[in-house]
């Protein structure tokens, strides 16, 4: 199956709302690079959950991110964080946990 090229926003809904359930942040506040963890931590788990479906520029593009070599970042740190960030971990469990 062929990754889609770009992200609509009705099809990742579900996914945004959980996210910003959980981080406590806002959408738009995610897809701009702030630098607050609360931020970072929404823009990987948000990337982790389209990477199979969407393309590294379509994610970039979606997030407002200058390159598509973030979204990479991304997918690198988030099993890092995962592993050793005990608020990252909650975060990411509790979006899994709404998406089921």
């Amino acid at each position: 199956m062929q990754r889609k090229r770009k992200i609509n926003r009705d099809d990742v809904s579900k996914l945004l709302d959980a996210i910003v359930l959980s981080t406590g942040t806002s959408v738009e506040d995610m897809r701009y690079s702030k630098r607050d963890k609360r931020f970072a931590f929404a823009r990987m788990i948000f990337s982790h959950h389209c990477q199979t479906i969407y393309t590294r520029k379509a994610i970039s593009d979606f997030l407002k991110l200058n390159t598509h070599s973030s979204v990479i970042n991304h997918f690198v740190k988030y099993e890092n964080y995962y592993q050793y960030d005990n608020r990252f971990r909650r975060y990411a469990d509790e979006v899994k946990n709404l998406l089921r």
